[in-house]
């Protein structure tokens, strides 16, 4: 009997939101540690969320960095895994679906 393993791939919408969350990580990273040469851009920001900001700016970028590594890595994660026995699938299990196939009860 062989025993085999592979990732089984996010949904298209799963790896969209997980690349949108990366870029807005990067953004809110660059806002905070940017200083004022980044934040001339960023016009629609009240400046006293930036003054705020300001003054705990290493907490919030390590923040920003934990929260969105965190919700990555729950959209690129399936948990999904299918059973094969002979080269028949036997059991796929997904987090949306779960599905048992019965096998043939041929003798060998």
């Amino acid at each position: 009997m062989e025993v085999s393993g592979e990732e089984y791939p996010p949904t298209l919408v799963r790896r969209i939101v997980s690349k949108s969350v990366f870029v807005l990580q990067l953004v809110i990273i660059a806002m905070v540690l940017g200083g004022d040469t980044v934040r001339q851009y960023f016009t629609f920001v009240p400046r006293t969320w930036f003054a705020y900001v300001d003054q705990k700016k290493w907490i919030f970028a390590i923040l920003t960095f934990m929260i969105g590594n965190m919700i990555q890595s729950m959209c690129s994660a399936t948990g999904a895994f299918e059973v094969f026995v002979d080269d028949k699938l036997v059991f796929i299990f997904n987090l949306d679906m779960v599905y048992v196939t019965k096998r043939s009860s041929s003798s060998n």
